[in-house]
């Protein structure tokens, strides 16, 4: 069985290998909580789980509902099926829970141009909420920019 360490490995190389503009670095938030699952293949894989409040009138209010559950997968080189897997588990993970209310939110971060992984959001019912570009850096051209009143 794979570690933890492992699986994130085998994921972010998946990611440079995808797109070598992707993030390469291993983010592991320190206030997360784990989720396991296996796949139906037996393959074990992980996430881990934020839970921010945002009281009613705060900053981040603006732009998160009042609970918001985010999901950070960890499933080395089996996206689309420890994705399914683990985003059930999620879900057991979140009905084990005190209801958050109506205003609460589930996200996932993913990048899109993994479209197993994608596959499998999408059968689970996840919408994109945002979307990051990347592009090569371009030269500026040397023109003079005015700024009219």
């Amino acid at each position: 069985m794979a570690t933890a360490q492992e699986l994130m490995e085998a994921q972010f190389a998946r990611f440079a290998a995808l797109d070598p503009q992707l993030p390469h670095d291993q983010f592991v938030p320190s206030d997360a909580e784990p989720v396991a699952a296996r796949t139906p293949e037996g393959y074990g894989v992980a996430g881990l789980v934020t839970h921010t409040s945002n009281p009613a009138g705060s900053a981040r209010g603006l732009w998160q509902a009042g609970e918001a559950f985010e999901l950070f997968p960890i499933v080395g080189e089996h996206p689309r099926s420890g994705l399914d897997a683990l985003l059930g588990a999620w879900r057991e993970w979140l009905a084990a829970r005190d209801d958050p209310g109506s205003n609460s939110s589930a996200m996932v971060v993913w990048p899109s141009r993994d479209v197993q992984g994608t596959r499998a959001l999408l059968d689970h019912g996840f919408l994109p909420l945002s979307v990051l570009a990347v592009r090569s850096p371009v030269p500026v051209a040397d023109t003079e920019l005015s700024l009219v009143p």
